[in-house]
C-alpha cells in the first residue's frame, strides 16, 4: 500500500483547502499561509489542495487537484472563481472545507451557494480585513488578529477564533549572505537600507516614509519592494522617485522576499490603511525572524505585531518627524539596532512559529471531525 493511501486511511479528517493556486512564486501572503500549513503539517489529516496544470506538491498527506489553468493573479478573475465554484459543486470525500481568502460579497455568496446542500463542515480563514457588510457563510471563522476577530463578532459571524500566522524559522543572514542578496537586486552594500514592502496607495505609508528619510542627517536608501497594485500606483511611484532621487531603489515584485527582508537594516511600514494586506503582513514577520527590527504605526491590527521588547517600534500615524527620529536613532546606535534585532528574533521564534499555527489548525480539524 502506498504511503499516500495509508495516510488517508489513518487520517482523522479529510480537508479540502480552497485557495489560490499553490505554485511558485511564493509572493502572495494568502497562498504562502496555506503552503506553510501543508508543508509543516504533522500528517494527522489528509489534504486536497488546488494547483495549476502540471503543479505538484510532493507530500504524502496531500493530493493536488489541477483545477487552475495557470498560476493566476493576486486577484482571481471570473474564470478562476468559476473553476473553484464547479469543483465545490462536485461530490467528494472531504468532510471539511477550509477557505483562505479576503471576504467580499460576491465570493462569499458563491461559496454559500456551492455549499448549500453538501453538509460539509466549513472553515474560513479571513486573510485580510473585510470591507463593508459581508454575508458570512462558514461554521468557523479564523482571523489573524484580535482586531479583525472583534470586527467579525460585531458583524454577526459565527464561532470566530484567533490563529496568528506562522512561518518556518528564518535564521539571521551573515554579513556575506546579506551582501550577496543586496548585489542580486543591485542595492548598495555600503549604505543603510530601509525596506518598504507595502502598497503605493493612500494611507499605505510610502509617502510618510519618504518624507521621514529626507529629514535624516545621513543618506539612507529606501528599497521599495512593491507590486503594481491599486489605483494611482504608477503616479505615486513617479512622485516618490522624483522626491527621493538616488535615495530610492525600485525593486518591483521580489521573488525571494524572506532573503531581502533579512538583508536590510530596518523595515518600515508606517501605514494607516491595511485594506488588501494581511492583518499581520508576512514580510514584517520575516524581517523579525531574521533579526531585523520593524517600525510601524500604532494603527490596529499592526499594533498587535509586537512591542519594543519584541523588536517592533510603533510610531504615530502620519508623523514623518517622529519616524525620522526613530530611524536615525537606530542607524546611529549600532548596538541598539543589534539588540533590538536579537529581541525581534527571540520573540518571533516563539510567537509566530509554523508549528504553533499548525497545531492550532490540527486541533480545529480534529474537533470538527469528531462533532
Amino acid at each position: 500500500m502506498s504511503p499516500k493511501i495509508w495516510g488517508r486511511l489513518c487520517a482523522v479528517a479529510e480537508v479540502l483547502l480552497v485557495s489560490k493556486p499553490l505554485v511558485a512564486p511564493w509572493t502572495d501572503s494568502a497562498k504562502n499561509l496555506v503552503h506553510t500549513l501543508l508543508t509543516q503539517a504533522t500528517g494527522n489529516h489528509h489534504f486536497n489542495c488546488f494547483v495549476p496544470k502540471g503543479g505538484h506538491l510532493p507530500l504524502a498527506h496531500a493530493t493536488c487537484e489541477s483545477i487552475y489553468a495557470d498560476a493566476g493573479n493576486y486577484a482571481p478573475g471570473l474564470g478562476q472563481n468559476m473553476r473553484v465554484f464547479w469543483r465545490l459543486m462536485r461530490p467528494d470525500s472531504q468532510s471539511i472545507y477550509h477557505f483562505f481568502f479576503a471576504p467580499n460579497p460576491r465570493t462569499n455568496r458563491m461559496a454559500r451557494l456551492a455549499l448549500m446542500f453538501k453538509g460539509k463542515k466549513v472553515i474560513h480563514t479571513v486573510v485580510s480585513q473585510p470591507k463593508g457588510d459581508v454575508p458570512w457563510f462558514a461554521d468557523v471563522h479564523v482571523t489573524l488578529s484580535e482586531h479583525t476577530q472583534k470586527r467579525l463578532i460585531q458583524a454577526g459571524a459565527k464561532d470566530v477564533r484567533l490563529i496568528q500566522p506562522g512561518i518556518v524559522d528564518l535564521p539571521p543572514l551573515s554579513a556575506e549572505e546579506k551582501a550577496k542578496v543586496r548585489r542580486a537586486v543591485q542595492l548598495p552594500a555600503d549604505k543603510p537600507v530601509v525596506l518598504f514592502a507595502g502598497d503605493l496607495v493612500a494611507g499605505g505609508g510610502a509617502e510618510v516614509l519618504a518624507d521621514a528619510v529626507l529629514r535624516l542627517s545621513k543618506e539612507v536608501i529606501v528599497a521599495f519592494a512593491c507590486r503594481d497594485k491599486g489605483e494611482g500606483h504608477k503616479e505615486m511611484r513617479a512622485q516618490l522617485s522624483a522626491k527621493l532621487g538616488r535615495r530610492s531603489f525600485w525593486l518591483g515584485q521580489v521573488h525571494d522576499m524572506p532573503a531581502l527582508a533579512g538583508a536590510v537594516d530596518l523595515q518600515c511600514l508606517p501605514a494607516t490603511n491595511l485594506w488588501g494586506k494581511m492583518d499581520l503582513p508576512m514580510v514584517l514577520i520575516e524581517s523579525l525572524s531574521r533579526g531585523v527590527p520593524v517600525i510601524t504605526t500604532q494603527v490596529p491590527p499592526l499594533n498587535e505585531l509586537g512591542n519594543e521588547q519584541q523588536g517592533v517600534i510603533h510610531v504615530s500615524p502620519g508623523d514623518p518627524d517622529q519616524l525620522a527620529a526613530r530611524i536615525e536613532s537606530l542607524l546611529v546606535d549600532k548596538a541598539a539596532l543589534t539588540k533590538l534585532g536579537e529581541l525581534a528574533r527571540l520573540s518571533t521564534i516563539e510567537r509566530f512559529s509554523a508549528q504553533r499555527m499548525v497545531a492550532a489548525y490540527d486541533q480545529l480539524y480534529t474537533e470538527l471531525a469528531n462533532e
